[in-house]
């Protein structure tokens, strides 16, 4: 017996359905996500490209203060 597992082709395809299985829904959000996000720098009609500019702040936000005295 070898220090590695034997490994047969029917158990390595269970293995990636299993895999698949696990992230699939992982991977089909992360992709939903950044299409929806993508929309917004890559506009795809007149009127988003109008409002782009209200959404995507060009210059850094003043801190708030934390003390009001």
């Amino acid at each position: 017996m070898g220090l590695l597992p034997t490994w047969t082709s029917s158990s390595v395809e269970t293995a990636m359905q299993r895999y698949e299985q696990l992230w699939r829904p992982v991977i089909d959000e992360k992709q939903l996500v950044a299409r929806n996000g993508a929309r917004w720098f890559l506009p795809d009609s007149a009127w988003r490209l109008r409002v782009r500019p209200m959404v995507i702040v060009d210059r850094p936000l003043r801190p708030v203060p934390t003390d009001p005295a």
